[in-house]
């Protein structure tokens, strides 16, 4: 993703290529027709370029590169410019548009700084005392009447620091080394008076100048304040304490179910923080009036977005690592956004009270990517509406991302890795979102402790590449990306592709240097071999890498008929061969999770003359019929089952590279681990890959059974039986594992496959409730040998599935192997004795080479 901008124009005019094989956006579980013509229904509007091969939509305008006030104030620490506790203090500043700060340190755009106020509550009382007396007004409660956000005359009054220091003593404490005394939750005696307060003006807040109006819910541990004088032309404090409430309401029960069904509950605070006499142990949320947070701190007034809308502040009762919290939200989302459960105002307070239940695992993680993404993850997932928006902003600043995951370098970087919890939700589902905080609990909350969590629920080594490519979000013909981010929300913006490099392949090697792809990072290359595209060309590919970093390069190949298939590029010496007609798009992805584990080395790209790029392709069909019966006077039981279904294989095999024996495989549940690899042959094989091929079946099995020694009652088993999947070239490559392989010799070939179903299973039983599950097998390519198709589990008589011990054989019919047949025919019946029935498996068809 190193490139010159003034190119990316020109860039994303091959873009589109992967979108002109498929279909016009489609539904989210959609897939393309196989017949589809490739270049059927593009919506963009076609602008050529210079060969006039691929059509390409408008390039969206890059964002310009921002500052906020903490990187301005990080810079100038990091450069001796400015001491900590006043780049501190800047940057506690800097949340609140405090006057006082240097014009210098005013950032073009502003996102939370949550790390600074964190910091500022635990390290108040050793802070030196001016910029303890300068930041700490910004952490009393705005009930206090020495808060920042409270309008005192003269400065009186008693605040949270005067309460008594012994009450509600916080019982994690105790199990710490570090208690509350320890970590600065002690604060220092502050004076804080009109002289020094924020002016009242467009820069600053309007502070409260009177009483403070309290609504609790009744269903959570959550109260809501607003200042009962709010001005001219705003929002009554009833109609607006109504609406949070009931936003609350809405929300934050199932927000605090009990891990992993939710976050688990919120620690209660202390009310001898507040001086007000209505506080008490709920958790606070304070709506502020217009200037404190929102479109001011961001330079502009367009929007308040629920990233800039509102704050989380840790406070006491504190553990080690956990504590208690409470939410300021500007208020002024209520007069621009309105109230609803679709509304901004819906947004900020998900975010913020998600923020507070995060406090309850650990407040003071050093990645802010995780605090903001998943907090961003769960106004989408707690709430209705529509986040298209959303989703395309974050979906641009991932695409175009040059460093890690976890590396801040856009303000709106964090909030945007709510792309990676929505691929753990995907992956794993919303619990590992909550098993992943809960697992934080007690620990430093470093990086190492960060990516250990998550490790734990989503493997960050095997799946991050799987991410890497999810952010490609295409869907062109032949599907092989899989998941889309469109399959868990149905709003998401399909096919919107990320910038990448372009790169002119002809008779001379193309190099394209890789050095610098950080751990956990990315990059996206595009290639156009010459010719039309409706050539085939051999294309090698072949990577050195050094291993700092753990790299991985995988190849998105379109073949002649316009389908495109997901390639792993071999790391080996010898590189990967493909058939690439008109485009070949590579993306590497380090999943090393030190950032500094960065990739050195380059990949080189050449053109070779001598690939049989003609690859067997055909259909082959697969039938099942069967039925079995035992006569009326068998005991125990009397069985009667039948069996009907019928599979589709379009197959589409491409030759690869042979590396010798197949690597190992991850075991398919309920299979040994030998069952998953093809044999290994010696040389003279030719290897095939089936990526891209495409399978579906659908059939039912039922079987009855009676006991003459309950009086013959029914008990059914029907089974249904449902498919429809790309495959892949190996196991695990798609994301039902599926695949197809294919070994030719002299003497024929040898199809291997792992073929996905759906099987429901539903059980009716006369004296018990009829049950039902759905599971998913994988049934292997093969020849049925002759057994019985079903078989007893739990006293039930199921579907058997194939056997997986013979081999599914096609015949070359002529020298030049121009036509392969595959046939299989298997009839059998019954051994068991007085018992009746027949079954008859069957596969065939013809697999073509195009010569």
């Amino acid at each position: 993703m190193r490139f010159a901008r003034l190119r990316y124009a020109a860039l994303l005019a091959g873009l589109l290529a992967l979108v002109a094989a498929g279909c016009t956006s489609p539904a989210p579980d959609a897939s393309p027709a196989p017949d589809a013509s490739p270049d059927e229904g593009i919506t963009a509007a076609p602008v050529e370029d210079e060969d006039g091969l691929l059509p390409s939509p408008d390039a969206p305008d890059d964002d310009p590169p921002t500052t906020t006030t903490t990187t301005l104030v990080q810079a100038a620490v990091a450069a001796g410019q400015l001491d900590e506790p006043t780049g501190l203090m800047y940057r506690v500043w800097g949340q609140f548009n405090d006057p006082r700060l240097p014009r210098e340190y005013r950032g073009e755009s502003a996102s939370h700084d949550s790390a600074a106020l964190n910091q500022a509550v635990r390290e108040l009382d050793t802070l030196p005392a001016e910029v303890a007396e300068a930041v700490g007004p910004y952490l009393l409660r705005p009930t206090d009447p020495q808060s920042a956000f409270s309008h005192s005359p003269d400065g009186a009054g008693d605040s949270q620091n005067d309460s008594d220091n012994q009450d509600g003593e916080d019982s994690d404490a105790e199990a710490g080394a570090e208690g509350a005394e320890g970590r600065g939750w002690q604060q220092a005696a502050l004076t804080w008076t009109q002289v020094n307060a924020p002016e009242n003006n467009e820069s600053g807040g309007r502070q409260c100048p009177g009483d403070w109006e309290t609504r609790a819910s009744d269903q959570v541990p959550i109260r809501v304040w607003i200042c009962a004088d709010r001005g001219a032309g705003t929002v009554g404090a009833e109609e607006a304490l109504e609406a949070v409430i009931g936003i609350v309401d809405g929300t934050v029960p199932e927000m605090t179910k009990p891990v992993p069904e939710g976050m688990g509950p919120p620690k209660p605070d202390r009310p001898a923080d507040d001086p007000h006499p209505d506080s008490d142990d709920k958790v606070d949320i304070y709506l502020l009036d217009a200037g404190w947070l929102g479109p001011e701190r961001r330079g502009e007034v367009s929007r308040i977005e629920s990233g800039a809308g509102g704050l989380a502040v840790p406070t006491r009762p504190a553990g080690r690592t956990a504590s208690s919290g409470y939410v300021l939200i500007d208020a002024g989302v209520l007069e621009d956004h309105g109230t609803g459960p679709d509304s901004e105002l819906a947004r900020v307070v998900v975010h913020e009270v998600f923020h507070v239940l995060q406090f309850a695992h650990h407040d003071h993680l050093d990645e802010r990517w995780l605090i903001e993404g998943t907090a961003t993850w769960a106004e989408r997932y707690y709430l209705p509406g529509d986040f298209g928006d959303e989703h395309l902003r974050h979906l641009h600043r991932m695409q175009r991302e040059d460093g890690s995951l976890v590396a801040e370098t856009h303000p709106d970087k964090p909030y945007a890795t709510a792309l990676w919890a929505m691929f753990m939700e995907q992956e794993a589902g919303a619990q590992s979102i909550f098993n992943t905080w809960q697992d934080l609990s007690g620990t430093g909350g470093g990086h190492e402790d960060v990516l250990a969590a998550i490790d734990a629920q989503v493997p960050v080594a095997t799946r991050f590449p799987d991410f890497v490519m999810r952010m490609v979000n295409a869907n062109p013909a032949g599907n092989p990306i899989g998941t889309r981010f469109v399959h868990l929300d149905p709003n998401f913006p399909d096919d919107v592709l990320p910038p990448m490099p372009d790169h002119d392949l002809g008779e001379d090697a193309l190099t394209i240097d890789h050095t610098g792809v950080p751990g956990l990072g990315y990059e996206y290359h595009i290639i156009y071999p010459e010719g039309s595209r409706e050539e085939t060309a051999g294309v090698r590919v072949t990577v050195e890498l050094e291993d700092e970093g753990t790299p991985k390069m995988e190849a998105i190949v379109r073949d002649e008929r316009g389908r495109y298939s997901r390639r792993t590029v071999s790391l080996t010496p010898d590189g990967s061969e493909f058939c690439v007609a008109g485009i070949l798009m590579l993306i590497v992805s380090n999943s090393h999770t030190d950032p500094g584990a960065a990739l050195s080395g380059e990949a080189t790209v050449e053109r070779i003359h001598d690939l049989h790029c003609d690859p067997p392709a055909g259909e082959l069909l697969l039938e099942m019929e069967g039925q079995y019966d035992d006569p009326p006077t068998a005991t125990p039981v009397t069985i009667h089952a039948e069996v009907h279904w019928n599979g589709a294989l379009q197959v589409h095999l491409e030759q690869t590279q042979d590396g010798g024996a197949p690597a190992p495989l991850p075991p398919i549940p309920g299979f040994d681990e030998d069952d998953l690899r093809p044999p290994s042959h010696d040389d003279g094989v030719t290897r095939y890959s089936g990526a891209g091929s495409l399978w579906s079946v659908h059939g039912s099995f039922r079987s009855e059974r009676c006991s003459p020694y309950l009086g013959c009652e029914d008990h059914v088993v029907e089974q249904r039986f449902e498919g429809q999947a790309t495959l892949g070239g190996m196991w695990g490559e798609t994301e039902d594992g599926g695949y197809l392989t294919a070994e030719v010799d002299d003497s024929g070939m040898q199809l291997h496959g792992s073929l996905p179903v759906t099987v429901t299973t539903v059980i009716h039983h006369p004296r018990r409730e009829t049950t039902t599950h759905t599971e998913v097998e994988h049934w292997p390519l093969t020849c049925h040998t002759g057994r019985p198709f079903h078989h007893v589990t739990a006293g039930h008589d199921i579907y058997f599935p194939p056997d997986r011990s013979t081999t599914l054989t096609g015949h070359l019919n002529d020298e030049d192997h121009a036509v392969i047949d595959v046939e299989c025919s298997q009839t059998w019946q019954p051994t068991t004795a007085n018992s009746s029935g027949t079954t008859t498996f069957t596969v065939n068809g013809i697999l073509i080479v195009d010569d």
